[in-house]
């Protein structure tokens, strides 16, 4: 039986910023949850983190 958090952990994703200055988010092996995901960058030598938006679980 697969735990939840072994599905979380299979989750994995990038971000880039297009030529245009559009940024492109690209997710895979989310579990389905009810309502939503909420999506972050953070940069890791600050480790601040920013808040971009959501995305449908």
């Amino acid at each position: 039986m697969t735990t939840m958090l072994s599905r979380y952990l299979r989750a994995q994703g990038d971000a880039r910023v297009l030529q245009n200055h559009q940024l492109h988010l690209h997710v895979a092996n989310l579990p389905r949850v009810p309502g939503y995901y909420e999506v972050w960058l953070i940069n890791p030598t600050t480790m601040k983190m920013l808040s971009v938006g959501t995305r449908t679980g």
